[in-house]
């Protein structure tokens, strides 16, 4: 059987505009006008804080969180720290740790780009484990995980603040951490104090109500009150 072809359907006029169903009073009333400065608004300057770049020596441990590196060879390329993006980039000329002291800043050698991590949930710490090398950072980001290692100890610290503040940083608002209050607690001690300073006073508010109203009790209950008092007086702590 032949299959029926679907009747066209002619072209609709576009639909009325929002401003045919107002008022003229209304129409001027909500009438909204673009400043004579819109879209020439002076931006403010942006400026990234965590911006770092140096050369270090790279070894892959593992791809994919489970999978160990084939190649784990240490291989010198240029790091870059821009915010919270890691980046890793090939390393064009000689041998920068000859002299084995320093870390040689990155000027004009840097190649292409080998790789680029999101430091969103990745993690960071000193690599105590291996010995072979002095400085040494192990990073895991996007299940990757690898080794990075330099010469002196300032570029090691360095490193390791701005990573850990990226880190901190790539979260998500919803998810991250408020800060612990460090705020000082009060002493144990001055509540203490306030408990039998009260006790005391309570006490010889009982001895005056009992000598006013009850005069006869009053002789008797006098050695007591006062042998009562002053054992909770000398309880206090000074």
């Amino acid at each position: 059987m032949a299959s029926k072809e679907l009747p066209q359907i002619p072209p609709q006029d576009e639909p009325p505009s929002y401003d045919e169903f107002l008022s003229t009073s209304l129409r001027r009333k909500f009438n909204i006008q673009p400043r004579e400065d819109e879209g020439q608004e002076i931006l403010p300057p942006y400026s990234c804080a965590l911006c770092l770049e140096n050369v270090f020596l790279r070894k892959t441990e593992l791809h994919g969180a489970i999978h160990r590196a084939h190649d784990r060879n240490w291989y010198r390329e240029v790091v870059s720290l821009q915010g919270t993006a890691l980046t890793f980039s090939k390393y064009k000329g000689g041998n920068v740790f000859k002299d084995g002291k320093n870390d040689i800043p990155v000027g004009n050698k840097k190649g292409g780009l080998l790789r680029s991590y999101n430091l969103q949930h990745a993690e960071v710490g000193v690599a105590a484990d291996y010995l072979k090398k002095r400085f040494v950072i192990r990073i895991r980001a996007e299940a990757d995980q690898f080794l990075i290692a330099c010469n002196t100890i300032e570029t090691f610290v360095l490193w390791l603040q701005s990573l850990f503040a990226a880190i901190d940083l790539a979260a998500p608002l919803d998810d991250r951490d408020l800060p612990r209050d460090l705020s000082i607690p009060r002493p144990r001690r001055r509540r203490a104090d306030r408990a039998a300073d009260r006790t005391v006073n309570e006490l010889r508010e009982q001895q005056e109500l009992i000598a006013r109203d009850y005069p006869n009790l009053a002789t008797a209950s006098t050695s007591s009150s006062s042998l009562l008092i002053l054992k909770v007086g000398q309880s206090i702590p000074y």
